[in-house]
């Protein structure tokens, strides 16, 4: 497989101390396929093992993980997936993040901008790449649209330019089962889906929270930090165990506003979702300007979390071809005046 590892150095301000501190952000960077039939069928069914080549699209996808930025890693985005992006000829780099509650959610996103300011400023050309997408499925999309809208919001000349260093916005942004507000009303009661497990106490869920709570924490397998999440969402405390507290509350959602400005978006979600409510998809595609809704019926929240069921591959074909769309009108932009 055509892959390398990477890492980006950030700042990262931790909750408990308030300390700024160095930490490395690692990256997983996948290229296209020289093989064109390999490529067509992994673009058809997941199939291929990608070799390793320096020509393509241009486009780079930039993926962020989910796990209620409690848990997750970069890797946790199935091989079929993958080769089904490098197939199109994009590159793909994968992306870890801080994780809370180590990190609060105002620095979970002012951290994860910074790496991929330096990403898409410093070495994407190096990549033979001059546009990007954000990606995230879940809490990583989330990050994802906080990430586009604050680059929409900081571009040189906007109204409210406060950041002309800021990246490059995105081409477009995939947003697989995500949302826009940390603090909305479904993140701060207790979840039902999640109450019918078995409960974890606040003691088991003290320790593992405070597990290297003097350093930042940006990789945490599910295995080892689900149980965490799971309390959050049986308490209703999810908010308050990841920092997103409501004197930032204009940190931690998009506004009307923001989300009137969003890039291209892509969105993929299941009506039966116990995680994130439908609706919250069904508001954002109707609220943004350019939208395709991708609906999943009557499957999980990570319903592509198989890529033998035919809803995953679906869905990123899907998201690939919204993507070409997105090109062709970027082209022909220039031209129409």
């Amino acid at each position: 497989m055509s892959c390398f590892r990477d890492a980006i150095e950030v700042a990262v301000r931790m909750r408990a101390s308030g300390e700024i501190v160095r930490t490395e952000i690692g990256m997983s960077v996948h290229r296209p396929s020289s093989d064109p039939a390999r490529a067509r069928r992994a673009d058809v069914d997941g199939s291929g093992s990608p070799d390793m080549d320096t020509s393509g699209s241009g486009v780079a996808i930039i993926y962020l993980h989910g796990g209620g930025l409690l848990f997750g890693s970069r890797d946790d985005l199935p091989q079929a997936y993958i080769d089904q992006i490098l197939a199109r000829g994009h590159a793909l780099i994968c992306l870890d993040y801080p994780l809370a509650p180590q990190t609060a959610a105002p620095d979970i996103i002012s951290s994860t901008a910074c790496a991929v300011d330096e990403l898409v400023r410093e070495r994407l050309a190096a990549l033979g790449c001059t546009e990007h997408v954000l990606f995230g499925r879940s809490a990583g999309a989330y990050l994802a649209l906080m990430l586009a809208a604050r680059a929409q919001r900081h571009r040189p000349g906007a109204a409210s330019e406060r950041d002309p260093e800021c990246w490059p916005g995105p081409l477009a942004v995939w947003d697989f089962y995500g949302y826009t507000d940390l603090l909305a009303a479904f993140t701060c009661k207790p979840n039902p889906y999640y109450a019918a497990m078995p409960a974890v106490d606040d003691e088991s869920a003290a320790r593992i929270a405070a597990h290297r709570a003097d350093e930042p924490l940006t990789c945490a397998p599910m295995e080892k930090r689900f149980s965490l999440y799971v309390y959050a969402r049986q308490s209703g405390r999810w908010p308050e165990m990841v920092g997103a507290d409501r004197r930032y509350a204009d940190r931690l959602g998009l506004a009307e506003t923001d989300i009137a400005r969003l890039p291209p978006l892509f969105i993929a979600a299941s009506t039966t979702d116990r995680d994130v409510p439908f609706e919250v998809s069904k508001h954002l595609s109707r609220a943004a300007p350019h939208t395709e809704l991708h609906t999943v019926y009557y499957l999980e929240h990570d319903f592509d979390r198989d890529p033998e069921q035919s809803a995953g591959p679906r869905a990123y074909r899907a998201a690939l071809d919204f993507l070409d769309t997105c090109r062709s009108a970027a082209r022909r932009k220039p031209r129409d005046g």
